[in-house]
């Protein structure tokens, strides 16, 4: 996979079933790190959300779902270009058989995760909309839309309700 703003993945081992890919080291700051408790202003959203959106295209055309879109997992380089990092979870729709991750088996940040991920159901792109979406809302409110000490339950009663309103409760 070859974009700008996409981490080069330069091997993958696979020891005895266990897994573990290699990516390039991006120089820069977290994402995460960098997000105002009060949020960031709307050009400097876009700005670095453009560029990751596009990336995440990129991937989708290649059949690729990342899986753990989150702030901890985009690098903003020292020259203010973002690029996706962790492929770990990632998987290849194309495959047949992919034997990166297990079927049915709900992965990735809870707090990120599209409800139909958080049901182990098959993902698609979408589910890297979904994060990207948390992430802008996260970007621009400096909070999620729950609080962090949410109970992993409420979360889910919440996505997968469509309301927050049951963690107001």
């Amino acid at each position: 996979l070859q974009h700008p703003n996409i981490a080069k993945v330069t091997e993958v081992i696979d020891e005895q079933g266990l897994l573990a890919v290699v990516m390039e080291y991006i120089e820069g700051q977290e994402l995460k790190d960098m997000i105002p408790t009060n949020g960031m202003s709307v050009d400097e959203v876009i700005r670095l959300l453009k560029p990751i959106a596009l990336a995440l295209d990129h991937l989708h055309e290649k059949g690729i779902v990342h899986r753990d879109m989150k702030p901890a997992n985009v690098r903003i380089k020292p020259d203010g270009t973002p690029v996706i990092l962790d492929f770990g979870i990632a998987k290849d729709t194309n495959e047949v058989a992919a034997n990166m991750t297990q079927t049915g088996t709900a992965m990735g940040t809870q707090t990120y995760m599209a409800p139909e991920q958080m049901d182990a159901k098959s993902v698609t792109g979408a589910a890297d909309q979904y994060a990207l979406a948390m992430m802008a809302y996260q970007m621009l409110s400096g909070k999620l839309p729950w609080s962090i000490d949410e109970s992993s339950a409420r979360i889910t009663v919440a996505k997968m309700t469509g309301g927050l309103k049951y963690l107001s409760e």
